[in-house]
């Protein structure tokens, strides 16, 4: 693999993660700026939601791959929404590049949501990160993502 290759390569995932991670950020500083979590800090935030988040980036980074082996897969609902916004993308796939992977990465956890909402049965399996009930309205996910009272010290066992 040649380094310019290379770099390329290096740059699209830094640039996805680099998404990834300033989108969470900004959830975390919106639940923090929330009266109506419990949520306090960065630290608080990322240790109450820290699977929910994993879950989402390995999601993603499925995603990413899919995108790398089969590049029409994203490109027909891009190239169907900018027809209803009357745009001419023209006829090649949407390239992966690290601009766009930037971007995918920042707008995952929406993309996520919607993917959830189109397809039921994922609305137990993509774990919301707010811990709000799913987007559909339905039962809140079985996730507990929310800020839990601290657990009293277990009594040692008796022998």
């Amino acid at each position: 693999m040649s380094s310019r290759v290379l770099l390329f390569m290096i740059s699209v995932w830094l640039l996805y993660f680099s998404g990834q991670f300033f989108h969470v950020l900004l959830r975390a500083w919106a639940a923090m700026n929330s009266k109506l979590n419990g949520i306090e800090s960065y630290e608080q935030f990322f240790k109450t939601h820290a699977v929910p988040i994993l879950v989402r980036l390995f999601l993603g980074v499925l995603g990413m791959l899919l995108w790398f082996s089969v590049p029409e897969l994203f490109s027909q609902p891009i190239k169907a929404l900018a027809s209803l916004a009357h745009i001419d993308v023209g006829a090649r796939p949407l390239p992966l590049n690290p601009a766009t992977a930037g971007v995918f990465g920042y707008f995952l956890d929406s993309l996520l949501d919607k993917l959830a909402l189109m397809v039921p049965a994922l609305r137990r399996e993509i774990p919301p990160v707010n811990g709000q009930p799913d987007a559909g309205g339905g039962e809140p996910s079985p996730v507990d993502t929310g800020p839990r009272p601290p657990r009293e010290p277990k009594a040692p066992p008796t022998v």
